[in-house]
C-alpha cells in the first residue's frame, strides 16, 4: 500500500492479493485471510444481513470476524463469493462481489451483488465496510475523506 496509487505494480499486487483473501475465505481459511487485517478491525457487514441474520451491526477482532463468517455460513452453508472488480482509492479498496450459495435450511439458492470497502493502515486492514450497491461504499469513502480533513 505504500507504492503510488497509479503504480503499475500496486495495481497488479492488489488484484492478486484480493484474489487469494477471496480464496482463503471461500475455503474459511481465516488464519490466512486474517494475516491482512488488523487484530482490531472493525466490520460492519451488510446492514439487511445483519438484520435478517439477526447479529449485531459491528463486529471487533479477528474474532468478531470468524464469527460474522460463522454465521453466515450456518445460514448458507455453501456460500462463496465471486470477485467481479477491484478498485483502488488509496488508503481504501473497494472489492465488488457476487455471493453465491443456497439456504441451509431452504436450499434456496443466493445470488446477491457485494460492495466491500476496506480501509488500510499500516498495509493492514483496519476496518471493514459491506454495502448493497456502489454509489453507497463511494459515498461512505467520501464521508470519511470529509472528516478526516475536518479534523486535520
Amino acid at each position: 500500500m505504500r507504492l503510488p496509487t497509479r503504480s503499475r505494480l500496486r495495481g497488479k499486487l492488489i488484484v492478486r492479493v484480493s484474489a487469494r483473501a477471496v480464496a482463503a475465505g471461500n475455503r474459511r481459511d481465516f488464519d490466512v485471510l486474517l494475516l491482512g487485517f488488523d487484530p482490531r478491525i472493525e466490520l460492519r457487514p451488510l446492514g439487511d444481513w445483519a438484520e435478517a441474520l439477526d447479529i449485531p451491526p459491528v463486529f471487533y477482532g479477528h474474532e468478531g470476524y470468524r464469527d460474522v463468517w460463522r454465521t453466515m455460513t450456518e445460514g448458507f452453508g455453501d456460500m462463496w463469493l465471486d470477485p467481479e472488480e477491484v478498485v483502488d482509492l488509496g488508503d481504501y479498496l473497494l472489492a465488488m462481489l457476487t455471493v453465491r450459495g443456497h439456504g441451509s435450511r431452504s436450499g434456496v439458492p443466493l445470488t446477491l451483488p457485494l460492495f466491500q470497502l476496506f480501509r488500510f493502515r499500516d498495509g493492514l486492514v483496519v476496518w471493514q465496510r459491506d454495502f448493497a450497491d456502489r454509489d453507497s461504499a463511494l459515498e461512505a469513502v467520501r464521508r470519511s475523506e470529509q472528516d478526516a480533513h475536518a479534523y486535520s
